[in-house]
């Protein structure tokens, strides 16, 4: 029994010790940041659209430099329109996105799955006729070899089909006639959020990025 009650409560310290450590990460490691290579010539305009705890990364659907209807159909979304100009890409935990639409529909088992690996990935893929810059929508500019990298690390994300095309996820619960889910092959957990992937993004484009980041605040810090 003291055998038992001592592993208890090495167990349970150690489960404090991981938890203080964690969230002294959130707020150090983010601050560690390091400079990308300037968008000089030909540099395209892209945002990082921020809802205040998930954030996209919002492309052209076309320039020079890559072009997202060849990989993407807006067959996918229940409003299609050939006048949207741009593209906004979010990654985060399937469960998640599905079966949590606000924060009080959050249940343990979904919190505990995607913390730990048990979840599957998706993309969520919103379409906008029109983007206009605010506190919460941060534009930044790429140049040609930037855009073409950040359209690869995103492409690449993707779960394909036996055809090659995008894994669609089909659900009725969308956030509006713009936007659509596909599967992905990364899984979520503590050390991979919604928000790491966006830095690992900008990482993967030779943009200003920080060492590590689960929250929003590390990545719109990078633009603001």
């Amino acid at each position: 029994m003291k055998k038992a009650k001592r592993l208890l409560f090495r167990s349970l310290i150690a489960f404090v010790a991981f938890l203080l450590v964690y969230a002294a990460a959130i707020f150090v490691m983010p601050k560690i940041q390091f400079q990308g290579e300037e968008a000089l010539n030909e540099s395209i305009t892209c945002y990082l659209k921020s809802n205040g705890s998930h954030v996209d990364i919002v492309m052209p659907i076309v320039s020079a430099h890559h072009d997202w209807t060849s990989i993407l159909s807006q067959e996918t979304i229940a409003y299609s329109d050939s006048t949207f100009q741009w593209i906004a890409f979010g990654w985060g935990d399937k469960n998640f996105f599905l079966h949590t639409p606000t924060w009080g529909d959050l249940t343990f088992s979904t919190a505990f799955q995607a913390a730990f690996w048990l979840g599957s990935g998706a993309i969520h893929v919103t379409y906008y006729k029109d983007i206009q810059p605010s506190e919460n929508c941060l534009p930044f500019a790429l140049n040609e070899k930037q855009t073409e990298l950040l359209f690869a690390f995103i492409k690449q994300d993707f779960e394909y089909d036996k055809n090659e095309k995008p894994l669609h996820i089909p659900t009725e619960m969308v956030y509006g006639p713009r936007d659509t889910f596909f599967a992905s092959r990364k899984r979520y957990s503590l050390f991979h959020t919604c928000n790491t992937w966006v830095n690992d993004a900008l990482k993967s484009c030779e943009h200003k990025h920080c060492l590590w980041t689960a929250l929003e605040f590390g990545v719109m810090d990078l633009i603001r």
